[in-house]
């Protein structure tokens, strides 16, 4: 949501153990205590997150931002491509 982490070939190229703490990381744990208080006020945590890339996204990112979401417990992950008319 608008939060700047790495150049995507940085990011990509980044080792699991280092993800755990990036800023990514932190911001998704944030995200899902915040969701978890909310609980308290009748709004279930649902675990979904909308994954948004295009065709220029190495795989390798594309994996590591869902391992990132997994462990976090955002387990319903929906991947949008947005493609353009030729």
């Amino acid at each position: 949501e608008g939060v700047h982490v790495a150049e995507t070939e940085e990011f990509a190229e980044t080792d699991f153990a280092t993800l755990i703490k990036s800023p990514m990381y932190a911001d998704l744990d944030q995200r899902h205590k915040a969701a978890l208080a909310m609980e308290e006020y009748g709004t279930k945590f649902d675990g979904e997150v909308i994954i948004q890339g295009d065709k220029e996204i190495p795989f390798s990112a594309l994996y590591k931002v869902m391992f990132l979401c997994a462990r976090n417990d955002y387990g319903k992950m929906c991947l949008i491509v947005i493609s353009s008319a030729e």
